[in-house]
């Protein structure tokens, strides 16, 4: 586990994760303008203050949920993408792939997880490999496919 988090750090994920999430909130400002402009126009004037109708919130909230949504399957990917490097890694440092997947077992077991979900919850909802995948991973690497 020590080693797989090292890997994180070694290879920057958790910058690439606050820089994703930068970028996502780049976009997302200026898509919330136009669908706030498209919902409702310039809104109210008071003065130099601009207001929106009380319901703006709930919408806002729906909006947010809808991109949430529709991203989750990008993010899981480059998330598993990473989770993957990590494993390649923190198996190099260890040399010791008969632990790395009996860790899994146990963490799977101690967890309670899926450890083999239907392949379109795994791509749509998993931020990390099943833990079936993981071992096949692990397995391919000790026979010196990947």
């Amino acid at each position: 586990v020590i080693a797989h988090e090292m890997a994180h750090w070694k290879h920057a994920h958790v910058f690439k994760g606050m820089l994703w999430g930068c970028l996502g909130i780049f976009f997302l400002w200026p898509a919330l303008y136009l669908f706030l402009n498209c919902a409702f126009g310039k809104g109210f004037s008071f003065g130099k203050q601009r207001f929106y109708p009380p319901h703006t919130v709930a919408l806002i909230a729906l909006f947010l949920l809808l991109i949430n949504f529709l991203m989750s399957p990008v993010e899981n990917y480059f998330s598993r993408q990473m989770e993957r490097e990590a494993d390649r890694t923190a198996v190099m440092l260890t040399a010791d792939i008969p632990a790395v997947i009996n860790l899994q077992v146990n963490l799977a077991t101690k967890n309670r997880s899926d450890v083999s979900p239907p392949p379109f919850l795994e791509w749509f909802a998993y931020s990390h490999p099943s833990t079936l995948n993981r071992i096949k991973a692990f397995k391919g690497m000790a026979e010196g496919n990947i």
